[in-house]
């Protein structure tokens, strides 16, 4: 028989180099979506540290994916297993995060809900004034024509200013709470109050819920809020941006950044609590709308997932589904939450680049009994 000449070929040195190089990059992608994978089953109040790297989910599995690739590319065997393992790890975590719903019905339903931080009218391209701002708001609003709509960074609010705003959106009712300074709910229906709205609205300090009459067509209630953000500074941003100042050893931002991002977990895990003990089990469809703050890699996330609450996005949007136009990439932190009363049939996110948020904008019908 003739000899087998074939021999395995062997990597150069340079091709040695870059497999090492991927593997490592690899192990420590894997590392982190692990701990993505765990996150939402850890309380922040308990134990912070994983929450804070999983804001890190999408850009670590880009990386990953780029890993794989790469690692496919060099021929380098069982290494490839290692972004493989964690791209199966990061199943669940793409499932919360990425929107499926790429063909949109005709029917876009009889209610239309929109949710939008404005950022106190500070234009993110620093272009406009905020009188500016205030004049393309209005545009986007009548443009979308919401029968409800949720703004929150929306400055101070009397009688006199929420009024001339209510009649440039098409908007005969309206809701705020001096205490809440920048949030109110403005609504082509009235707004009204039931027992579970009152005690909610006297005792809490992060959002508004009103009672939605739309006469024949049903009621349903509102909740919007608002949870604590990170208030993290450019500054910051800059830090964790620039390498140099690790070597330099000018830690002051990032001390400071770290003691934000604890402090912002562990307080929207306490104020998520509040909100979720005056939810009711009862027959009125529920909606429950705003800036979270969280990504849906979260405890925050997955408690409220775990009441029984549907995702609007995850059910009816695309991609991976960002609302948070700032520095930091790739964050869904603003939602629209519904009970089995709601039909939802569309979710869309208006890319306009006004605020450092998108407004988003669900369209439901509601189902079953909704007289009040």
């Amino acid at each position: 028989m003739p000899a087998n000449n074939t021999k395995k070929k062997e990597h150069s040195f340079f091709q040695k180099l870059f497999i090492t190089f991927f593997v490592i990059i690899g192990l420590l992608c894997l590392i982190c979506l692990f701990v993505c994978l765990v996150n939402p089953f850890v309380d922040p109040t308990l134990f912070v540290y994983t929450s804070c790297l999983s804001l890190l989910f999408w850009p670590v599995y880009i990386v990953n994916i780029i890993v794989f690739f790469s690692l496919l590319f060099l021929r380098a065997g069982r290494f490839v297993m290692i972004p493989l393992l964690a791209l199966m790890l990061s199943v669940p975590c793409v499932m919360k995060s990425f929107g499926f719903s790429f063909f949109e019905k005709k029917n876009e339903g009889e209610f239309k809900i929109m949710s939008y931080n404005v950022g106190n009218y500070m234009d993110i391209k620093k272009e406009k004034t905020k009188e500016e701002v205030k004049d393309n708001l209005v545009r986007i609003i009548n443009e979308q024509n919401p029968d409800v709509i949720c703004l929150i960074e929306s400055g101070y609010w009397n009688d006199k200013n929420a009024r001339e705003f209510s009649q440039k959106i098409k908007c005969d009712y309206f809701y705020f709470n001096e205490e809440l300074v920048g949030k109110i709910l403005f609504s082509k229906y009235p707004l009204e109050d039931i027992q579970q709205t009152s005690l909610y609205n006297n005792e809490n300090k992060v959002g508004i819920m009103k009672l939605v009459n739309a006469g024949e067509k049903g009621s349903f209630l509102i909740e919007m809020v608002h949870l604590v953000s990170f208030s993290i500074t450019k500054e910051e941003i800059s830090f964790v941006n620039d390498a140099k100042n690790y070597v330099d050893g000018s830690d002051v931002y990032g001390k400071s950044l770290l003691k934000k991002l604890m402090m912002g977990f562990k307080k929207r895990t306490a104020d998520t609590d509040f909100i979720l003990s005056h939810i009711k089990d009862d027959e009125l469809p529920f909606v429950l709308c705003g800036d979270f703050n969280d990504t849906p890699i979260s405890y925050t996330y997955h408690i409220i997932r775990s009441t029984g609450l549907h995702d609007a996005f995850i059910e009816k949007g695309k991609g991976i589904g960002e609302t948070y136009c700032g520095n930091l990439p790739f964050l869904r932190i603003d939602y629209v939450w519904y009970n089995n009363k709601i039909d939802n049939q569309s979710f869309k996110i208006i890319k306009e680049k006004i605020s450092d948020h998108y407004p988003i904008v669900m369209t439901f019908n509601l189902i079953g009994d909704v007289v009040k």
